[in-house]
């Protein structure tokens, strides 16, 4: 998946004040002593971007440019076709604007020879009101509590190395059970449930059922030993006020269980996962989205922000796009409102543009941090790697690259915390190619965890029916992750498996993906209760105007009405 590359807008498409190489009240440059000396006028600036808003002010952003021989360059900044600073910065705070306003700002350069024209304009609407912080709350529910309900000969036995020194055994076996009493969720909602368990012998298999609703199946490594504590995250619906947790098993039995610590609310990194996620790409170098506006609008509260890729320069470093640095706060007061309505977003590092970390940086360690970086810096509990193209061949930054992600998922663990990890690869209609298989167990051999295998059901080669062409894609790769994933149930290997197509006309022209192929889609990961449906992307999912050449970037290029494809998805995630 290919993000857009910012393009500069001509002249004509911008207000005349844009386009004047000396606008009212601006000095003009051209007939100063060192105009000669400086051979050119400057390019204009690309890459102007929202880095941070708020009620009373919106912060800017744009890419600076390398001045010619003899040259040298400032940035002039318009606000709503009026100059608002001249400066040789690259980045700017608008103050003292009305809340719930909206302002188009634009930026042209200017050196001794006179003005470029306009980079693209954008424009953005500050926030109405400053956002509210929801609360978390952190609870611990003891297994052995006189307040829990025990039967069919699960009993209470000593755990030396559990909290209290006890712990809840002979579960499962057909008959055993364990209910959680009283578990409480304020206003309800999507919550973490942190099991801590023991298992000294092979990994065991337990359901949880909450508050008597259909039973979920856990799979429960070994911990080591009949008094060692390993901890399985999860996540739940709970209804407001008290609710039930009941762990068991049909047919053999589950692990010992010393405590469940339930986290309820916002952590600052978004509502916990649901069982089943949709979430859109979206092409953050293409304009500064507004997650939090397009959440409410819709309904849809999830989305895959792309990409995260090395500098355009070429090193070690994490940048959206390959231009927009980390300490630019891109875009991280809009994830917080969105986390803060209830959303949450996917963080993707790699994509078919730019060049992906895992080949520029060097070293584990190098890697592992410019990762880790990112997720602290958005507080990202989700890490999706859209691996494709001559990456995938590269087997060294495939090592390099799963090796950084287990020490990752490693740094999470010790935090408290899950880092969940997609992998997102190029699929044929029969399933996924030799490379992906190989880069898929290189990570099972280096013990990351995978928790989808995400395929991108776009770009066959050929004109096919593009939802038929995405079942039996999911259904080969289902076929070979049994291979790779042992151990696992079917159900858990499908909750594995995600679907991704672009919507629309796709790269391959003749191929185009429409909103009956969605409903295929849908049904399809539905009966068979996938793990995560997304698509390309986003800005895509609307009607493009008559004569848009194809695909475009902004539009699907098939009929349809605005946001039609995320109204039809959404109804996934639960």
């Amino acid at each position: 998946m290919s993000p857009h590359i910012p393009k500069v807008v001509a002249c004509l498409a911008l207000p005349l004040v844009f386009c004047l190489g000396s606008p009212a009240g601006v000095r003009a440059e051209s007939g100063s002593p060192s105009a000669a000396a400086c051979p050119a006028l400057p390019g204009a600036p690309a890459g102007l971007r929202v880095l941070e808003k708020t009620a009373s002010s919106v912060t800017l952003g744009w890419n600076a440019l390398v001045p010619a021989s003899r040259c040298s360059i400032e940035y002039r900044l318009f606000q709503d076709g009026a100059l608002l600073a001249q400066s040789s910065a690259t980045r700017f705070t608008a103050q003292g604007l009305a809340p719930g306003s909206a302002h188009t700002f634009a930026v042209m350069a200017v050196n001794q020879r006179g003005s470029s024209a306009s980079g693209r304009a954008v424009t953005v609407t500050t926030e109405r009101s400053a956002p509210s912080i929801a609360a978390t709350t952190t609870t611990s529910y003891e297994a052995e509590s006189g307040s829990n309900t025990l039967a069919g000969g699960a009993k209470v036995t000593s755990c030396s190395g559990c909290s209290g020194g006890q712990k809840v055994g002979f579960v499962g076996n057909n008959s055993g059970t364990l209910q959680f009493n009283g578990v409480a969720s304020g206003s309800g909602g999507s919550s973490t449930l942190s099991i801590r368990y023991v298992n000294g012998g092979a990994t065991r298999t337990g359901q949880l059922s909450v508050n008597g609703g259909g039973a979920v199946s856990l799979s429960f490594p070994t911990t080591g030993s009949w008094n060692t504590v390993g901890t399985l995250n999860t996540t739940a619906s709970l209804k407001a006020g008290s609710n039930t947790l009941k762990f068991s098993n049909s047919s053999g039995w589950a692990p010992d269980f010393d405590r469940v610590v339930v986290t309820t609310g916002s952590s600052g990194g978004g509502s916990a996962w649901p069982g089943r996620v949709f979430a859109p790409y979206i092409d953050v170098t293409l304009q500064t989205p507004t997650l939090a506006q397009t959440g409410s609008s819709t309904g849809s509260k999830l989305f895959t922000l792309a990409f995260i890729v090395s500098n355009n320069g070429g090193g070690c470093q994490a940048r959206w796009g390959g231009d927009i640095l980390l300490s630019d706060n891109y875009m991280l007061s809009d994830i917080n409102n969105l986390r803060n309505a209830g959303g949450n977003v996917i963080v993707s590092f790699g994509g078919a543009a730019g060049k992906e970390l895992g080949l520029a940086c060097s070293t584990v360690s190098s890697l592992q941090a410019q990762y880790q970086a990112t997720i602290d810096k958005y507080n990202f509990t989700w890490a999706d790697f859209d691996i494709e193209g001559d990456t995938l061949d590269n087997t060294g930054a495939n090592d390099r690259r799963n090796k950084a992600i287990k020490g990752l998922q490693a740094t999470a663990a010790s935090r408290g915390k899950e880092l969940r990890v997609a992998y997102t690869l190029p699929v044929s209609p029969s399933g996924l190619e030799s490379n992906s298989l190989s880069l898929l167990r290189n990570a099972v051999s280096n013990g990351v965890r995978v928790d989808v295998v995400n395929v991108m059901a776009m770009d066959y080669g050929g004109s096919i029916n593009m939802g038929t062409a995405a079942q039996t894609a999911a259904q080969g790769t289902f076929n070979q992750i049994k291979g790779i994933f042992t151990g696992k149930s079917d159900a858990q290997l499908w909750k594995m498996i995600g679907i991704t197509p672009m919507i629309g006309v796709n790269d391959v022209t003749v191929e185009k993906f429409s909103l009956t192929n969605a409903d295929t889609v849908l049904s399809f990961s539905q009966q068979h209760n996938t793990g995560l449906i997304a698509f390309w992307d986003t800005w895509r999912d609307k009607q493009c105007p008559s004569g848009t050449p194809q695909p475009s970037d902004t539009c699907s290029g098939v009929t349809q009405s605005a946001n039609a494809f995320t109204i039809k998805l959404k109804a996934f995630t639960q």
